[in-house]
Parts: C-alpha cells; sequence; structure tokens
C-alpha cells in the first residue's frame, strides 16, 4: 500500500520554502530530505519509522527539532544519516535527549570520542583511496558511484 508524504519546509536565512513529495511504502521508512529549521508536516507518520537525511549535523538543533515534530506527528521510531557529523556545542547533549533512535554519519571528521552511543560512524576510506587510485591510473571515477 503506498502512501504520500509531504513536507513543507522553510529556510529561515532566505525565507525561502520547498515542497517536497515523498513516496513512501507502508513497508519502507519514510525518507526526509533537506530537513531545515522549521517543517509543517503534511501526511501520516503514525507508526512509522522515518529516516531523516541531510548533509551534516553542525549544532543537531535542526535534526532534534524535526525529530520532535515528527514524534508528536506520530512516528515510530526515528533515524538519521548525515555524510558530515560536525556536532558543535552541546549538540552530544541534544542528541542523547533527543527521541533520535541512531544517527549514522561518516569519517570525514575525525572525533576522538563521541559523546553519545547513538552515533554510528561510517568509514569513507576505502572509497577515498580507490578514488585516489581511478584519478592516478586515468580511470573513470564515476565508476565509484553506479
Amino acid at each position: 500500500r503506498k502512501t504520500d508524504l509531504e513536507i513543507k519546509l522553510s529556510k529561515l536565512k532566505g525565507m525561502t520554502e520547498k515542497n517536497i513529495k515523498l513516496e513512501q511504502y507502508q513497508s519502507s521508512p519514510a525518507l526526509v530530505s533537506e530537513i531545515l529549521w522549521t517543517a509543517h508536516l503534511n501526511g501520516d507518520v503514525k507508526d512509522k519509522n522515518i529516516i531523516i537525511v541531510d548533509d551534516m549535523i553542525d549544532t543537531a538543533g535542526t535534526l532534534v527539532k524535526a525529530a520532535e515534530a515528527l514524534k508528536n506527528a506520530g512516528a515510530k521510531d526515528i533515524y538519521s544519516a548525515a555524510a558530515h557529523g560536525i556536532f558543535a556545542g552541546d549538540a552530544y547533549n541534544k542528541i542523547e535527549d533527543s527521541v533520535v533512535k541512531e544517527i549514522v554519519v561518516t569519517n570525514s571528521i575525525y572525533h576522538d570520542k563521541l559523546g553519545t552511543k547513538k552515533i554510528k560512524v561510517l568509514s569513507i576510506g576505502r572509497l577515498l583511496a580507490d578514488a585516489i587510485l581511478r584519478i592516478h591510473k586515468g580511470w573513470s571515477v564515476s565508476h565509484l558511484f553506479e
């Protein structure tokens, strides 16, 4: 069974708005992309698992606010994924105290230790090594993204 999830995002800096329509299958998590400061949720997330995807997590303020809004709308478990985990300021405390169950980031930014067990780090070492090798040999790098 299919459902539509529509999320209206507003960006405080530029005061621009985007409408994103996401087709969601009941058996798969909802995908929420480019979460910004305020989100007006139109759609049913009740009893659904949610994955919030963003390019980076800095202070985690946006992530925590979005997760709270989704939880208040009846979402089941909320996860997040980001390419870059900056975790500035009191981000670890915000994440630890939040409704987010787990966050997955890459090791594009090194951290001696993570301030919460909710964060999992995936290595991009092999991808970078393969890219360097391909550039050195004059091979296509686009092959890595197929």
